[in-house]
């Protein structure tokens, strides 16, 4: 059964699942809602778990033997929880991964790459999950493409959703951000709007070609103010996969 309730660690709305199956285990797992827009929902694997319990027994049927097919066994429960797992990582159409490590761009199917684009160039001063306004840095995290220019002066543009929910709410939190920037970021994700760039979060994060770049800076170095930075050539490929809503995830 799907049961609604409320985490106390997200305050925010999570999903439980809960199976009682033959030979007294109950399984379930938890996801917590991520990111809600009017778009779609972003749910995160929070817990799995199988308690066997003492005591229950399953009905029998009238052969005596159990109404399912057999016996579940802890092997095979923890088999169903990683069937239901898989749900968290995987999308149903492609998405992209961004090494800032390795400095590739992938684009994935699932868990399968499909296409990979090397020396890419990120942020001058390299990546973190805590990106700051005019630090020229690539923030970390999981985003979605909110709009595509075709006519950027960087020749494309893949434009993201940042700031994210997570990163805003923790921001606040912290008290870098108000409760009315905070609202006003909320509200843009939820109406599938574009977030406010102005806050000390910083903003206008994507995916970018060179246009009047120079090609050989960008095969030396890092150099963006917090974009992620391909040739030309390199992004006229990409955008053949690329669509509003599709999953980027920077790490």
């Amino acid at each position: 059964m799907m049961l609604w309730s409320m985490s106390p660690r997200t305050n925010g709305p999570a999903l439980t699942y809960r199976k009682l199956v033959p030979d007294g285990m109950l399984i379930g797992a938890r996801w917590v809602l991520e990111n809600r827009t009017s778009r779609m929902n972003s749910w995160r694997l929070e817990h799995i778990a199988v308690h066997p319990l003492r005591g229950v027994r399953t009905r029998p049927g009238r052969t005596g033997r159990s109404r399912h097919s057999g016996g579940w066994s802890l092997a095979t429960c923890l088999l169903f929880l990683v069937a239901l797992s898989s749900g968290e990582a995987s999308e149903a159409g492609p998405w992209l991964l961004v090494d800032t490590e390795a400095l590739t761009l992938t684009v994935m199917q699932g868990g399968q790459p499909q296409m990979t684009l090397e020396n890419i160039a990120i942020g001058r001063y390299g990546a973190s999950p805590e990106k700051r306004r005019g630090d020229n840095m690539t923030p970390r995290g999981r985003f979605r493409v909110h709009r595509i220019n075709r006519d950027s002066e960087f020749y494309r543009f893949i434009g993201l959703d940042y700031p994210d929910i997570q990163r805003a709410r923790q921001a606040y939190q912290a008290g870098d951000i108000g409760r009315r920037e905070l609202q006003a970021i909320l509200g843009a994700h939820d109406r599938g709007a574009a977030p406010p760039q102005g806050t000390v979060l910083g903003g206008n994060i994507g995916i970018h070609g060179l246009g009047e770049g120079d090609p050989q800076l960008h095969e030396t170095m890092n150099w963006t103010r917090g974009c992620v930075a391909l040739t030309d050539e390199q992004i006229d490929a990409l955008l053949s996969w690329v669509r509003i809503g599709m999953t980027v995830e920077i790490r």
